[in-house]
């Protein structure tokens, strides 16, 4: 048993650790997108699905009831109790690989109840076999209308001749070859040969019988009207579960077809029910329903997570109504012994061997470097726990001074993001006063904030649930703060990094990571600017700190995924390189004169590079001396005089280290950079607004 599992969960694992290294590596989805899909599944289709449970429960235990009574067994469970055996075989069922859950239907009527081994098999047997029968049928009538319509009336002849032949095969077999054989005299020969062969042979004898009772009580055609009921109300479920677990996060999904949505899910289920060992089908199902949305042509990343969201719900249902059940199975079932049956007798204990620890062990290695390497994936999209708040100290006369020096008389503020009250806020402090305001007060994570042109308005980004990384580029919402007035509003759903674009127009972000769309203030229309895989764009790249040319349709931005490199992006031409590797948060200067980013080497790490038109290599442009060297978010002011930034003394997390937030006129020595923030917390991505001379 220990061996077993530890093989099935190894398999699980591997499968699973191989899509979501796929997710989080090319789909750029981090954990928080699973938490936020799992909330947002519809607690009303849940509940039809919950409904469909005890639906297809009550039509399977009936049905179960009749074929046992059918079959000639002597003592069987009225229906309430067959009920909770069935719901607690529901549990069982992908507990076990290939299905092999079902036989725990067997032993709990057996040990529970005295129904004999050979008449819960042959009911369990004819069960699956009326189960194929209605599958096979309503797969025909599902994919009837698409055959018609795609390869014309010759494909649907086939493919009902086909179904039928199936059925017929599985009915003969069961109905009529088992009994012939086990009444042929070389079978009752075969039984006499040793004592094996003989309980062998009366174990299918009595199948057999069972089969031929069953067979002549002219119940089967009730029983195929009990298996369309179980067949119906379970895919019936499955299909509102499906849509009400994709409709909010994969629209795209949840419009699909009936006939899409169910085929993904059969093939999901078959794929589950493979001879291959998984803990609870986990990997297995995922993998299936992965592939069949990939052939109808959905992004892997975005298949996966939404099969393990479907899995997880309906397993968390499954098991919750199983375990209720088994439960009360073991306060209400008799629980005699079988008849016949003596005092147990303990096993001889069997030589142990390592080999059989062999190939568990091997997967279990395997499953545990492959899990280590997703989750550094993962962790490279960021923290899972929120940063401490952090300490704040005072800022001192020198500092003052510094300010001061660095703005010699001009005016303006800085904004930023910061978790010195808990959750993460959007921050201001007034220059050259250095007096702090809170700008925003919500329980989720507010980060990102860039100041609209003329400087009355700051656009951020909101994240959905109350706390996601800021590595994380899907679950967030773009939001647009009025300073005069206070006033929020939210812009676009599952937008990211938004910078402004056409003076103050519009506004550009980051989807899901793998789109750059532009939306227009004045009316609220979206234009996809840049799209993973499309318009000459590589596929699996993921996008980050987009920035547009002032002038020109040109886009800075930053590549990961199946790249990694600082870039431009011009209509039609491609992703041009500006520098591969660790460069990051590239922007363009206010006036489209050059590009900047963060980049190595660097006194602590990183130093900010600049890039001009023309030019084939980067040039320095500054590097901090001091204890806080490791820089990073830069950000020009409109009129790119000054340059505000995070630096650390070393750390560079973008979640949880302490940075502290610098100012600098960039026509000054570096060392000349003015510390504006003390505190321990996690304070980044700041921007500045000069108020111009009046």
């Amino acid at each position: 048993m220990i061996r077993r599992t530890v093989l099935s969960i190894s398999i699980s694992v591997i499968t699973l650790s191989l899509l979501f290294g796929l997710v989080a590596g090319e789909g750029g989805i981090g954990p928080s997108v699973l938490l936020d899909a799992i909330g947002r599944v519809s607690l009303a289709m849940a509940g039809i699905y919950l409904v469909s449970l005890l639906v297809q429960a009550f039509f399977r235990a009936a049905r179960y009831r009749l074929l046992l009574i059918s079959g000639g067994e002597r003592e069987v469970p009225n229906l309430a109790h067959l009920y909770l055996v069935t719901i607690a075989r529901n549990m069982l069922v992908d507990m076990f690989p290939s299905r092999s859950g079902e036989l725990g239907y067997v032993a709990l009527l057996n040990r529970g109840y005295r129904v004999s081994l050979e008449g819960g098999l042959s009911s369990l047997t004819v069960s699956i076999i009326f189960d194929f029968i209605s599958l096979l049928l309503l797969m025909f009538l599902l994919m009837a209308p698409v055959l018609s319509r795609w390869a014309g009336g010759g494909v649907m002849i086939g493919s009902a001749a086909m179904v039928l032949a199936a059925i017929a095969a599985a009915w003969w077999a069961w109905f009529y070859l088992i009994p012939a054989i086990a009444r042929s005299g070389r079978f009752r020969r075969l039984g006499e040969r040793t004592r094996l062969t003989a309980r062998l042979a009366g174990f299918i004898g009595k199948l057999a019988g069972t089969a031929e009772r069953t067979r002549a009580s002219g119940a089967l055609w009730q029983v195929l009207g009990q298996s369309a009921g179980v067949r119906i109300s379970k895919y019936a479920g499955f299909y509102f579960l499906f849509i009400g677990a994709t409709r909010a996060l994969w629209p795209e999904l949840a419009a699909l077809p009936l006939w899409a949505v169910l085929g993904t899910l059969i093939v999901s289920e078959g794929a589950a029910a493979l001879p291959v060992p998984a803990f609870m089908s986990f990997g297995l199902y995922e993998a299936g329903g992965t592939a069949s949305l990939a052939l109808l042509g959905f992004a892997a990343a975005d298949a996966a997570l939404a099969m393990l969201v479907v899995h997880i719900a309906s397993q968390a249902m499954d098991y919750t109504l199983g375990g209720i059940s088994f439960l009360l199975l073991t306060y209400l079932a008799p629980r005699r012994a079988a008849a016949g049956e003596g005092p147990a007798v303990a096993p001889a204990p069997r030589p142990r061997s390592i080999r059989g620890w062999i190939l568990p062990l091997a997967l279990a290695a395997i499953a545990l470097l492959l899990a280590a390497g997703t989750a550094k994936r993962y962790k490279d999209l960021g923290a899972l726990t929120p940063p401490e708040p952090g300490r704040e100290s005072v800022a001192d006369g020198d500092a003052r001074s510094a300010v001061s020096a660095q703005l010699e008389g001009e005016k303006g503020f800085v904004v930023w993001s910061s978790n010195r009250f808990g959750s993460h806020d959007i921050l201001r402090m007034d220059l050259p006063g250095m007096t702090i305001s809170r700008l925003t007060r919500d329980d989720h994570t507010d980060t990102y904030p860039r100041i609209s042109p003329d400087g009355r308005l700051v656009v951020f980004c909101r994240s959905r649930l109350p706390w996601v990384s800021q590595r994380d580029p899907s679950p967030w919402d773009i939001y647009l703060l009025d300073l005069e007035t206070g006033k929020e509003r939210r812009l676009a759903e599952y937008g990211f990094q938004p910078s402004w674009s056409d003076g103050g127009a519009a506004v550009i972000f980051v989807r899901r990571g793998t789109q750059v769309v532009e939306h227009r203030l004045e009316d609220g229309a979206e234009t996809v600017l840049i799209e993973s895989g499309q318009g000459g764009m590589p596929d699996r790249l993921n996008f980050q700190t987009p920035s547009r040319h002032p002038d020109r349709p040109e886009i800075a931005v930053t590549v990961r995924g199946r790249r990694r490199a600082a870039a431009l992006v011009r209509p039609g031409g491609g992703l041009e390189q500006v520098v591969s590797g660790g460069g990051c948060q590239i922007t363009w200067s206010p006036d489209g004169t050059f590009v900047y980013w963060a980049d190595q080497p660097g006194r602590m790490g990183l130093g900010f590079y600049t890039l001009r038109p023309g030019e084939n290599k980067p040039a320095p442009w500054l590097d901090l001396p001091g204890e806080h060297s490791h820089q990073y978010f830069p950000r020009l002011s409109a009129d790119g005089r000054f340059l505000v930034m995070g630096a650390s003394s070393g750390g560079h997390e973008h979640d949880t280290e302490d940075y502290e937030i610098f100012l600098w006129r960039t026509d000054s020595r570096p060392a000349g950079a003015a510390r504006l923030t003390f505190h321990s917390g996690n304070d980044c991505w700041p921007d500045v607004f000069i108020r111009p001379a009046e």
